[in-house]
């Protein structure tokens, strides 16, 4: 699995190097947003989540990409994280992703 990571890692790199270029040469802003999944928001504790999330960033800070936290601006502002998914194992709910709209476009006005 490790193998399988590097490699992952590193194709996501190139993706993220060749949109933040493509951005930049057209005179756009890129962000890279992060969208936690409901397990993440639910535990600090949740291991490999965590582990993929700080490889993420990390990948993210050393192109300096701009950064949209969701989970970070969630807990931040105690928005119900339960109101944003409609079950434990599924995608956001339709207010789920209007809010994580809004919240995107807030940020992006910054």
């Amino acid at each position: 699995e490790k193998g399988y990571r590097l490699v992952s890692n590193v194709i996501f790199k190139k993706i993220l190097e060749m949109s933040r270029d493509l951005a930049k040469d057209n005179g756009a802003k890129f962000y890279f947003v992060y969208l936690p999944t409901y397990e993440s928001l639910k535990s600090e504790n949740q291991g490999k989540d965590r582990h993929q999330k700080s490889e993420i960033l990390s990948i993210i800070k050393e192109l300096n990409v701009n950064l949209i936290d969701i989970k970070d601006i969630v807990l931040k502002n105690e928005i119900n994280y339960l109101n944003l998914f409609p079950c434990e194992v599924c995608h956001y709910s339709v207010e789920g992703y209007k809010k994580i709209t809004n919240l995107i476009y807030d940020e992006t006005l910054n």
